[in-house]
């Protein structure tokens, strides 16, 4: 036996060893028959998909009153930590029944201090210092870094992806894990696809920005798979079917194929480890085949 280790990159691995039959035959029209013997492989394929980042709640500031704006310490797309502060309005504090909350306002002076209650990024920022607000009126907004999400679309067939499933999500030299957490039900009748939503994993302020275009990394892992060669699985009358070899033939069987990595196939019933399966001259045996074995001639 002579021992052939591949190792393919570009969006797949594989770690495995193939062993290829000593004996080899002729078919009955001269091509050589070569074989190599089924056996448990490590395969895992990559699948990216771009999408950009959004948030799934945000937090509106509003003001309880009328004032005048005095501070205004953050600007639009800027990051923050939950009690930073955000904006002061004068002539607040003069209100009756104040409805101010203890975690969120605080009166400094003549002025009432607004902070922001979780970590996040400002938005919808448009007021500057001077401005007269009123009652009810939003200030600003702030898109919770805490519940933010990716919607990509992946194309069925490509990937098994299951909700829980841990991603890669990159953006230039930043990386954050995430997790799926929803699939569409419905595939998109134009383009094939299903939304997929991911949901980043954080720790302490984000990595992206609201809005920033990020790329998902899946990766699709199969560990300990029986798998030959794609040149070994071949198709008859919608079956698939492998060429075994046995003591005294070649003998057509029919099997369960899964999921296709490049340049072999899965093979999930039909075959088992010890098993030896034509590889070049399978399609040669099978315009050959008249009934359930092909002798090997000497």
């Amino acid at each position: 036996m002579r021992f052939l280790s591949l190792t393919i990159v570009f969006c797949f691995v594989l770690t495995s060893s193939v062993v290829y039959g000593d004996n080899r035959s002729e078919n009955r029209t001269g091509e050589l028959i070569q074989t190599t013997r089924v056996s448990t492989r490590n395969l895992s394929r990559t699948y990216e998909s771009f999408g950009p980042v959004k948030t799934a709640r945000q937090t509106d500031i509003v003001s309880y009153a009328k004032g005048i704006i005095s501070d205004i310490w953050v600007k639009n797309g800027e990051a923050v930590s939950k009690g930073q502060k955000l904006v002061s309005i004068e002539g607040y504090y003069k209100i009756k029944n104040q409805k101010f909350s203890s975690l969120s306002d605080s009166q400094e002076g003549n002025d009432i201090v607004k902070y922001s209650p979780t970590n996040g990024y400002i938005s919808s920022l448009k007021k500057v210092p001077g401005n007269v607000v009123i009652e009810g009126e939003i200030l600003l907004s702030v898109l919770d870094v805490n519940n933010l999400i990716v919607r990509t679309e992946v194309f069925d067939n490509i990937l098994d992806i299951k909700e829980g499933q841990k991603v890669k999500v990159v953006a230039e030299e930043k990386m954050q894990e995430g997790i799926v957490t929803a699939i569409a039900l419905n595939v998109n009748a134009r383009t094939g696809g299903r939304m997929v939503e991911i949901q980043l994993v954080q720790e302490g302020l984000p990595k992206f920005l609201v809005g920033e275009f990020v790329k998902v990394i899946f990766v699709d892992e199969h560990k300990h798979v029986l798998s030959v060669p794609e040149e070994s699985v071949l198709n008859k009358k919608g079956q698939t079917v492998v060429f075994v070899k046995e003591r005294t033939g070649y003998k057509k069987r029919q099997v369960e194929a899964g999921i296709h990595f490049q340049g072999y196939v899965e093979i999930l019933s039909g075959l088992k480890q010890e098993d030896t399966v034509v590889t070049n001259g399978a399609y040669e045996l099978l315009n050959q085949d008249i009934g359930e074995k092909i002798k090997i001639e000497d």
